[in-house]
């Protein structure tokens, strides 16, 4: 969802960085891209062992006003290409399901922002599972929701941790890289794009 549906990434990482700044923390841009697709609770986890905090994990993350991150979300559009992939996606009956490392409650909230309720024949949320990405659970749910093997899937990401999880569920991978910095990821993407216009059934297709 994050960073591929719409551009709430950026949103995120600014609002993550002035919390962190909170506390003395200075979380590099690198930081940053290295920890995307995993949830906000693991990045403050990271945070706290990385800087060595005296406080809990919980403590810095309440400290994160959620509520306004999604306010900013209202000067947001699906990004660039999405509607329409998804268009072309369900003019050949492709199953959709949403896998996003975002709570249920944060994602309701897009999926209504955006109208996007009947897109997706599934939804798998942070609350959904008990391991986070690179971890493929996740995404096996999902396409277990759907009753398509692992092997007939492919995820659409635009985080290395969430390019590594598709390979760990055996299933086909587009990343999504619009990030100045090089990919660095142990895995590679069965397709790279900056622009979703330029994806679309025929070019999927080709991936299976």
């Amino acid at each position: 969802m994050d960073g591929v549906i719409i551009d709430s990434q950026s949103i995120a990482d600014k609002l993550l960085t002035q919390t962190a700044k909170k506390f003395g923390v200075q979380v590099t841009e690198q930081e940053l891209h290295s920890l995307h697709g995993i949830p906000i609770e693991s990045f403050w986890q990271y945070v706290k062992e990385t800087y060595n905090l005296p406080e809990s994990a919980e403590y810095y993350g309440s400290h994160y006003d959620v509520e306004e991150e999604i306010r900013m979300y209202h000067d947001l559009l699906p990004i660039d290409g999405i509607p329409q992939l998804v268009e072309d996606l369900k003019s050949h009956n492709v199953s959709l399901a949403l896998a996003t490392s975002a709570s249920r409650y944060r994602m309701q909230i897009v999926l209504d922002l955006f109208e996007m309720h009947d897109t997706f024949d599934a939804v798998v949320t942070k609350d959904d599972v008990t391991r986070a990405k690179p971890d493929p659970e996740i995404f096996i749910k999902a396409a277990g929701l759907l009753h398509i093997p692992p092997s007939e899937s492919i995820v659409i990401e635009d985080a290395v941790n969430g390019l590594v999880a598709a390979h760990q569920a055996h299933m086909k991978c587009v990343l999504y890289w619009k990030k100045k910095s090089k990919i660095k990821s142990p895995v590679q993407a069965d397709l790279i794009t900056d622009d979703f216009t330029k994806i679309n059934f025929a070019k999927l297709s080709a991936l299976q």
